[in-house]
């Protein structure tokens, strides 16, 4: 396969497991468990399964890591898993549910600019006007045609958006000489640490008396996840990636019309065809290669 394909393949991979994450975490979350508690489940779940697959079988490329570069893989998981989710359950306790589904896909603009600016991707007219389609798409399918108001938590789910936009940024570049499991592997050790030393000082008891495997089962798809995320850039740009990662809306609102019996309206469909028709035309464009 070439780089176009393997771009396409493990992008709609990637939108799928971030998609089939969120409907899950949304199940989760109704359980009662404190978000950060759930995030700290998510994250030492992914890390022991990524930690295990490397040694296993990537146990060689831990010698080709350049010190210099260790840094930077935790500060991936720092920026882009444990502070974004931050501000993201914080943004989202203030604002709504239809404001942040919206709200968080600022982060397409924030990853176009960046990686002009560090990564010397193009900024053609074409991939501006298919970022502001897939933005129309977006906002049809969160605010299902309902008029939507900012508030102080969107302003906190934009920082979050940007911290993700940072983290891929600083991903990209490295995955020249680390492989995307390694990258997960450190990412996810550094989220979780985080999340641990959150836990003590906000006295969320690590104990919680519901504890089930449902709790794990968001780390085992958000794992799949960050390995397509990254096999994504590793393949392609990272303005492809940030692209085409915008179907995952679109796989929501499908998964949660089925498992979580939401409703779907016009409105929503219009916005669905909308990034389905910018993936298409994504893919007939340059961008994986700008």
């Amino acid at each position: 396969m070439n780089h176009k394909q393997k771009g396409l393949i493990y992008s709609i991979l990637f939108a799928l497991f971030w998609a089939i994450n969120i409907v899950l975490i949304k199940f989760v979350l109704r359980t009662g468990i404190h978000p950060i508690l759930l995030i700290f489940f998510i994250f030492i779940t992914a890390f022991t399964i990524s930690a295990i697959y490397s040694i296993i079988f990537k146990r060689d490329e831990f010698k080709k890591i350049n010190k210099k570069n260790i840094w930077k893989l935790l500060l991936i998981g720092l920026i882009g898993s444990g502070i974004a989710n931050i501000f993201n359950y914080q943004g989202l306790d203030l604002s709504t549910s239809m404001n942040y589904g919206f709200v968080i896909k600022t982060g397409l603009v924030f990853t176009i600019f960046l990686s002009y600016v560090f990564l010397n991707e193009k900024l053609t007219k074409e991939k501006i006007i298919l970022v502001i389609v897939l933005l129309i798409g977006v906002y049809l399918i969160s605010t299902a045609g309902e008029s939507y108001m900012p508030n102080l938590g969107d302003l906190l789910i934009v920082v979050g958006a940007f911290c993700y936009s940072v983290s891929t940024i600083i991903a990209k570049p490295l995955l020249k000489s680390v492989k995307p499991e390694i990258i997960v592997m450190f990412r996810t050790f550094s989220a979780a640490l985080f999340m641990l030393l959150l836990l003590l000082f906000t006295h969320v008891n690590l104990f919680h008396s519901k504890i089930s495997i449902l709790f794990f089962l968001p780390g085992i798809i958000t794992f799949f996840t960050l390995i397509f995320l990254n096999k994504t850039l590793e393949a392609t740009t990272a303005s492809y990636m940030s692209m085409m990662s915008m179907l995952t809306p679109v796989i929501v609102i499908i998964l949660a019309f089925f498992i979580l019996k939401e409703t779907m309206n016009l409105y929503q469909v219009i916005g669905g065809l909308l990034i389905i028709g910018s993936g298409l035309l994504i893919q007939k464009t340059n961008i994986y290669l700008r």
